[in-house]
């Protein structure tokens, strides 16, 4: 793996960040938890805050604690939390693509917060129903054999169902934007935020209307 550095002059970190990435036309933005953050846990600092709610590229949340780059553990599973709706194309994409550059299962989850306005027994139903209709969609696209499952996760919250999910130390967790984001940009919905409060692995926040060609 090689390592480049670079000198970016900015009025702010965030700018400075953002700047970079589109000069260098990179791929994706690392942000490491703020140091009041838990063990485990990730805890939103002043830059991680201002890339979650601009960023036109994906940003990667890495919680306290979490394993240095470089070690020998590969990435074993991806995971997508694709909702309970449609319009999570762009997510799944990214997901796919992820999936198959390190050559590990996808997984696709459907949260469902039962004290949620509305929720009961049918809205897990559709939620199940949307799950196989995006495994469904997913599996056209994974031409090479790779596995991809879909569930759906319950709780009397989102935290709650997030906690009862098994979570493996090597996976990566992808989650969408909010819809109130900005086309192409990044914007930390409420369900992503609910999330990194309970989420043990390092969490992919992709913006909206992520268009990347996955190669058949």
């Amino acid at each position: 793996m090689s390592v480049r550095t670079h000198l970016e002059h900015a009025d702010s970190f965030t700018q400075g960040l953002l700047a970079a990435a589109a000069r260098l036309q990179a791929n994706l933005i690392v942000v490491g938890a703020a140091t009041h953050g838990l063990l485990g846990r990730f805890a939103i600092g002043s830059v991680a805050g201002g890339l979650l709610h601009s960023s036109h590229v994906p940003v990667a949340l890495a919680p306290e604690g979490t394993r240095v780059m470089g070690t020998d553990e590969p990435i074993r599973r991806v995971t997508c939390a694709v909702g309970t709706k449609a319009g999570a194309d762009g997510l799944l994409t990214a997901g796919i693509l992820l999936a198959r550059t390190v050559d590990a299962p996808l997984r696709l989850v459907s949260l469902v917060a039962i004290d949620r306005p509305g929720a009961d027994e049918q809205t897990i139903v559709l939620a199940a129903d949307h799950a196989q209709a995006v495994l469904d969609y997913a599996t056209d696209y994974l031409m090479d054999g790779l596995e991809v499952t879909a569930s759906v996760a319950s709780g009397s919250s989102i935290e709650h169902a997030v906690r009862g999910l098994p979570w493996d130390p090597t996976e990566v967790c992808l989650v969408g934007s909010s819809r109130l984001a900005q086309p192409h940009r990044l914007f930390l919905g409420s369900i992503a935020a609910k999330m990194l409060r309970e989420l043990p692995v390092p969490l992919i926040v992709v913006p909206r209307d992520f268009t990347v060609t996955v190669e058949e």
